[in-house]
């Protein structure tokens, strides 16, 4: 008799762990060469990148005080300004001696920004091996692998890869966060698996409307917590942390809705948004507290309130803490960039106009083929959505699909659409597209036991086919970034040009898809981080941010793209007379181009004495 390892059975069941493996490494491998040449872009390509490593130059210099909350991203610029400081240590070393770290900083700027890049294309990577781990585990392999395929390929996740952002960190922080939850029966483990989602959270703030009401979905499915733990000193301790949360709920309200402080003139919407937010814990506070009161409604709140949820809200405000320290001390910083996002000025122009109706539809219409790339994987969704509901076996994959869901109601309808939005719950999405693989697989587990015969080479074809029937969100995105490449390639044209034929008190104002290095030189100025002298030669450039006003009263120079016209004319729908045409208004007088097609550069004389 042949050993157990070399029998058929084992033999198949290595074969599809191989071709597993060998397609995920595929993919991976794929996903890294698209993705190689954006490590090389200039470093001043996109406006969300220089505001992150603005804080990363901020803080390797060792100050902390962080002017720059929008993501809030506080890790990843930790992390960065650790790594530039342990590379800046050695090439001094290797040097013996040379310039201070920000005469360095600015010498090599290009090589700070590639590090960063390579940091996110490594944090994407990392997510899709841990969302492979969280579905093996709670389904098999094959569903793994198909939910790994379906972020790898995801357009809407892997455009924060190549152009700096915060998510594919923030969406490691919130997988590992459910790995350690569904991995480790320890009663601390809701605590850790808490600081972790409190840490992603620090990355980008709204990732906890997508990660802790999935954490404590998962706590509640599992039901972890055994009667021994409902004792009457849990019960007291419970009673008095819920009277201090709604106590503190009920002040946060009086102090950012109703009393009159500086703090509140200096920032209205923000304060509107955290007296919401008070208002919102009070009311559920108060009613978990009165269902407590009824024997009939009691056990529902002891199935929500449970020592593991509280542990995993206490781990929650310790990583959130942990993980932005500097907002206690910079709390105005941090309040602006809320008061920003709260305001009028982060609102689509041309949603807002519209009724209520077509605001839901345009929410759908914008974000659906984000989430379903085809139809194929709409169908997956539909199908796993089936199996969740109706088979015992995978309804623990509901809190997926639940949050999934939630996902349509977790913004304001008129809050401005971008694809970054629904990045962080492209996982979720995927687990649950990657049930109909799982469901398969199973049936190799069956009485018949030539099934796995079948069963085995079925599912191993079947996620081939769906590598190869989602859309090449990589190979589009290399298009992307050749793009990019042509366009700064015509910025740094338009720059030489300026600067040799025009005298230097020339106005020269810049719209936003034609930003150079001196427009983020003069933004990182703005934001306080210490420059060296830099050769000023040529005109002053000024940021421009396509209005009309902004130019009132002057003349000079403007330098723009074809993509900045859109949002020039949509101005007149946030601010009546600020809108402009200027390849049309006779105030504007083409002077030279660079480039062809979208990424043209025009450079246009204007004139608004």
């Amino acid at each position: 008799m042949r050993p157990r390892f070399l029998q058929t059975g084992d033999l198949l069941t290595l074969f599809g762990r191989l071709a597993i493996a060998i397609l995920l490494a595929l993919t991976i491998w794929h996903v890294a060469r698209m993705l190689r040449p954006s490590l090389s872009l200039p470093w001043f390509t996109s406006s969300d990148e220089n505001v992150l490593v603005g804080e990363v130059i901020r803080f390797s210099g060792l100050d902390f005080r962080q002017g720059f909350f929008d993501m809030p991203g506080t890790p990843l610029m930790l992390l960065g300004a650790f790594e530039w400081r342990l590379y800046y240590s050695f090439a001094h070393l290797a040097h013996s001696a040379g310039a201070g770290l920000n005469v360095f900083t600015f010498q090599h700027l290009q090589r700070l920004f590639t590090m960063l890049r390579v940091d996110s294309l490594v944090f994407f990577i990392l997510s899709a091996l841990l969302l492979f781990r969280i579905v093996y585990k709670a389904a098999n392999e094959y569903a793994g692998a198909a939910a790994a395929l379906l972020l790898l390929m995801n357009a809407a996740y892997e455009g924060t890869v190549p152009l700096l952002r915060v998510e594919p960190i923030a969406m490691c922080f919130m997988l590992a966060a459910i790995l350690v939850l569904t991995e480790f029966e320890s009663p601390s483990s809701s605590f850790w698996a808490g600081v972790l989602c409190g840490l992603g959270a620090a990355c980008r703030l709204h990732s906890i409307t997508a990660s802790l009401p999935l954490l404590v979905l998962l706590l509640i499915f599992g039901a972890r917590t055994s009667e021994k733990e409902y004792s009457r000193a849990f019960a007291r301790v419970a009673a008095w942390l819920a009277a201090g949360a709604l106590l503190g709920s009920l002040l946060a309200l009086y102090w950012f809705g109703f009393r009159h402080t500086a703090l509140r003139a200096a920032f209205p919407f923000a304060c509107a948004l955290l007296a919401k937010a008070s208002l919102a814990a009070a009311v559920c506070i108060a009613a978990l507290g009165g269902a407590c009161l009824f024997p009939k409604t009691r056990p529902y709140v002891e199935r929500i309130v449970t020592p593991d949820v509280i542990r995993l809200l206490s781990g929650v405000a310790l990583g959130l803490l942990f993980g932005m320290p500097t907002a206690v001390r910079r709390y105005d910083a941090f309040l602006d960039s809320l008061n920003f996002y709260a305001s009028a000025r982060y609102t689509d122009a041309v949603v807002a106009h519209l009724p209520l109706s077509e605001k839901v539809t345009s929410l759908f219409r914008f974000y659906s083929p984000l989430i379903f790339p085809d139809i194929a994987a709409m169908i997956l969704f539909a199908a796993g959505t089936g199996l969740i509901l109706m088979i015992p076996r995978f309804r623990p994959l509901a809190p997926y699909w639940i949050v999934a869901g939630a996902f349509f109601v977790s913004k304001p309808l008129d809050l401005v659409r971008a694809a970054h939005h629904v990045a962080l719950w492209t996982p979720l999405y995927a687990i649950v597209c990657a049930v109909p693989f799982a469901a398969l697989a199973d049936l190799r587990t069956g009485k018949n036991g030539l099934a796995r015969y079948v069963v085995i080479p079925a599912a191993i074809l079947a996620l081939f086919w769906l590598r190869f029937e989602l859309p090449d969100a990589p190979d589009n995105l290399r298009a992307t970034m050749a793009d990019h490449m042509e366009r700064t390639g015509n910025i740094e044209a338009a720059d030489h040009w300026i600067t040799g034929r025009n005298p230097k008190d020339t106005t020269v104002m810049v719209a936003f898809s034609c930003f150079d290095s001196e427009i983020f030189h003069a933004w990182f100025r703005g934001s306080g981080v210490a420059l060296p002298p830099l050769d000023d030669a040529g005109p002053r450039q000024q940021l421009w941010w396509g209005n009309q006003s902004a130019l009132k009263g002057r003349s000079g120079l403007a330098c723009l793209s074809k993509q900045d016209l859109p949002a020039m004319k949509d101005w007149d729908l946030r601010q009546r007379g600020e809108g402009l045409d200027p390849l049309r208004d006779p105030r504007f007088h083409l002077l030279q181009s660079f480039g062809q097609g979208p990424n043209q550069i025009d450079v246009l004389q204007f004139d608004f004495r």
